[in-house]
C-alpha cells in the first residue's frame, strides 16, 4: 500500500516484519476463510444437483452469501495488517469497510475471481491464461487492490498523495 502512496518501502524487511506480527491471526482467517468458502461450494454443488421447485431460491440465497464471503475476504487480510486488530475485530471491520464501498468492492471481487473465471470459460488457453496473470496480472490485480483499499483505509493519507502527485505533475509541465 505504501507504493501506491508513491513512498519508497522497504519491501523485504517490511514484508518479515508484518509476517512475524500477523502470522498466528493470519492462519486463523485463513483456514476459517477455506473452511466457509468449501462450505459454501459444497452448497452450492448440492443445491445445482436437487431437482426441486425451490431450487432456484436456494441457489440464490447461496450466492447471496458467496457474495458476502468475497467481499469480507478481499478486505479481511489488509484490515489485518493495516489495523491490527483480532481475527473477530478483523471480520467485522472488513464487513463494514466492504460493505460501504459497494462499487469498489465489486471491482476488486471482478479483478480477482477474473483468471479463475478466464480458466473456466478458455481451458484450451489455461496455459497462456496462467504465464499471463502470473507475469503480469498478479501485479497489476495487486496494484489496484492496493490502490482502492488505502483510499479506504486512510483516505487523508491518500488525498495528500494525491495532491503531491499533482503539485509535481504541474511543476514539470511549467517546466
Amino acid at each position: 500500500m505504501r507504493y501506491a502512496l508513491h513512498e519508497s518501502p522497504a519491501v523485504i524487511r517490511t514484508f518479515f516484519q508484518a509476517f512475524r506480527r500477523c502470522l498466528k491471526k493470519a492462519t486463523a482467517l485463513f483456514f476459517l476463510f477455506l473452511g466457509a468458502g468449501l462450505f459454501l461450494a459444497a452448497d452450492l454443488w448440492c443445491a445445482f444437483q436437487w431437482n426441486t421447485p425451490f431450487r432456484f431460491l436456494v441457489v440464490a440465497v447461496i450466492l447471496a452469501g458467496a457474495y458476502f464471503y468475497l467481499a469480507v475476504l478481499t478486505h479481511v487480510f489488509p484490515v489485518l495488517m493495516y489495523f491490527d486488530t483480532g481475527v473477530r475485530e478483523s471480520i467485522r471491520k472488513a464487513f463494514f469497510l466492504s460493505m460501504s464501498n459497494g462499487v469498489f468492492t465489486v471491482f476488486i471481487m471482478v479483478l480477482n475471481v477474473l483468471p479463475a473465471l478466464m480458466v473456466l470459460a478458455f481451458p484450451v488457453w489455461f496455459g497462456q491464461i496462467i504465464f499471463f496473470y502470473l507475469i503480469i496480472g498478479f501485479g497489476v490485480i495487486a496494484l489496484l487492490c492496493s490502490m482502492h483499499l488505502i483510499r479506504l483505509f486512510d483516505p487523508e493519507r491518500a488525498r495528500e498523495s494525491e495532491e503531491l502527485e499533482e503539485a509535481q505533475r504541474r511543476l514539470r509541465d511549467s517546466e
